[in-house]
């Protein structure tokens, strides 16, 4: 029995579209079970979740010291699952910026969120320099320079401490 079928086996490069890179009858059910093995299964994890996992690993611990085994450990999925979905530690990071920019700054862990990715990766990545002037910019009066020093000093246990000392000076 003749079918066709249309395989599908890989994204088209920087975009969430597919490609059909084989479409073509198959002979037999063995050449349509050989080429369906080699294509990976259908994602079993809801993204927004995995992604929001992920944001409290790298709240935790800070995007260098965050490794993939403790986003593994985070998420409960396979690395070679994160490895496929986001391609890197760093796509994986883009991608929880770029939920976050999508959703606005709504927390006090938001505002954490882009003060790591600003002390840790805007100096030296474009891509998340820009990411987060665009969270900035949205989040409008928690985005001020004010806001973000008096964030940074709570994420650092010193809020109040550190108004003492600047008082006494």
């Amino acid at each position: 029995m003749q079918r066709a079928v249309r395989v599908l086996i890989a994204r088209a490069a920087g975009g969430d579209d597919y490609q059909y890179l084989v479409e073509r009858p198959f002979l037999t059910d063995r050449s349509l079970k050989f080429i369906l093995s080699c294509v990976g299964r259908t994602r079993s994890f809801n993204e927004v979740d995995v992604l929001a996992k992920c944001a409290g690993a790298f709240l935790q611990t800070g995007y260098e010291a965050t490794s993939i085994d403790d986003l593994v450990a985070a998420t409960g999925l396979h690395r070679g699952s994160i490895y496929q979905a986001f391609g890197s530690k760093r796509g994986l990071f883009l991608a929880v910026l770029s939920q976050l920019a999508l959703t606005g700054i709504r927390s006090a862990e938001s505002m954490d969120l882009v003060l790591v990715a600003l002390l840790e990766l805007a100096p030296r990545d474009a891509a998340v320099r820009e990411l987060a002037a665009r969270i900035l910019a949205a989040a409008a009066d928690r985005g001020t320079p004010e806001s973000l020093g008096a964030r940074l000093l709570a994420r650092a246990h010193l809020g109040a401490e550190s108004e003492q000392l600047i008082n006494k000076k």
